[in-house]
């Protein structure tokens, strides 16, 4: 009997889990982070039910590197290494074959207007991206609970602009976020007191793209 055999996956909610799943993705972490012990997070999930996500991981990683490449030493050194050559590879044809089908013709422009040229921007998945990050609000809610989150439960997630920072920057001073893997991935989560199921998670990814969720309908969130 394995130790997960009394368990619950967080992410079907039934019984007699038979691994574990990493909460963000291990894949943001490079090699020298992931053998951090209590630093990691970890809840119990079915292995079919967490391989069902692993091309969506790395879809989810791919997309936070692009914006967060300018801005953190982390990202691009996570792209270089772990990103570069892999696009590059013959087996990853078919994600280059995605990612060429993606592309968007957008307009670039100055900050006040004035039209420069035309280019081909990926379009990326806001749905792909947004079930990962509700994946790991759901297991963020189970560790510290003990509780799945219903299925059926709303969550509604929200990628910010970098002008929230500012107010991120005020709640991390007073020290009510939590760091994971050297401040790789950040989070804070508070809820109801009459329902924890409604509540408001932070994410911060590389220090740089933030992400709001929110679970519960709006009107019971004022937490």
């Amino acid at each position: 009997m394995n130790d997960y055999d009394a368990k619950r996956c967080y992410l079907c909610g039934l019984e007699n889990a038979d691994s574990v799943d990493h909460l963000p993705p291990r894949n943001i972490f490079l090699t020298k982070y992931r053998n951090m012990g209590s630093d990691l997070i970890t809840v119990p999930a079915h292995i079919k039910c967490n391989k069902k996500h692993e091309l969506d991981d790395e879809y989810f990683r791919f997309c936070l590197l692009i914006p967060a490449y300018r801005e953190s030493e982390y990202a691009r050194e996570l792209w270089d290494t772990k990103i570069r050559k892999r696009i590059h590879r013959a087996q990853s044809e078919g994600f280059r074959n995605y990612l060429l089908n993606n592309l968007v013709p957008v307009s670039i422009t100055t900050t006040s207007g004035i039209f420069l040229s035309k280019a081909k921007a990926e379009m990326l998945d806001a749905r792909r991206m947004f079930s990962v990050v509700e994946r790991i609000a759901r297991g963020i809610y189970y560790k510290n609970t003990g509780m799945i989150l219903p299925l059926d439960w709303p969550v509604d997630v929200v990628w910010m602009q970098p002008v929230v920072r500012k107010d991120r920057l005020k709640i991390e001073k007073s020290g009510k976020f939590i760091s994971i893997g050297k401040g790789i991935f950040k989070y804070f989560w508070n809820c109801t007191q009459e329902d924890k199921k409604v509540g408001f998670f932070w994410f911060v990814f590389f220090d740089c793209i933030d992400f709001w969720v929110i679970t519960g309908s709006t009107e019971d969130n004022a937490v």
